[in-house]
């Protein structure tokens, strides 16, 4: 009984360690998420850079085809501009994978107090089928007593 008893809290305790680590896990899912939105609108933000760029490039090299510095000024602003975007994407799929990992880890966590929880409903049951059993001893044992004060006096 007490083994059963102390397998049950240790089932709790585990419970409530896996319950602590979702909450947890959830609060990086919810700041990721919010990250991922943070990256998108920089990512707008840039494809709207892009476009302004380029214009402001046709237009430079429209109007200032005399002056070669000043175009290979706007094409390095343009190549910064592409490298920021490129970096701003690399970010954006890190952020993506990490958020499938949390997912993952979410799914095999919640799978983990599902079972803790079937864990601690056949807890339930063995318990209450111990105590049926204790019930059906003390019985026993009082038949038995009877009996054998009964097999006393006869003798």
């Amino acid at each position: 009984m007490a083994e059963l008893q102390h397998e049950y809290e240790q089932s709790q305790e585990i419970v409530k360690m896996l319950r602590e680590k979702l909450v947890a896990m959830g609060g990086e899912l919810i700041d990721s998420r919010a990250r991922v939105r943070e990256l998108n609108a920089d990512c707008m933000k840039d494809k709207q850079g892009f476009k302004e760029s380029g214009k402001q490039l046709l237009a430079s090299s429209q109007q200032m085809t005399a002056t070669p510095l000043h175009l290979r000024t706007e094409q390095q602003e343009s190549l910064d501009t592409l490298v920021c975007a490129v970096e701003a994407e690399g970010k954006l799929n890190a952020v993506q994978k990490q958020i499938a990992d949390i997912l993952l880890l979410l799914d095999e966590q919640s799978k983990k107090l599902e079972i803790l929880g079937d864990v601690e409903h056949d807890n339930t049951d063995l318990q209450s089928y111990l105590r049926e059993k204790e019930i059906e001893v003390n019985s026993l044992n009082s038949k038995l007593n009877s009996l054998n004060s009964k097999v006393s006096s006869l003798n």
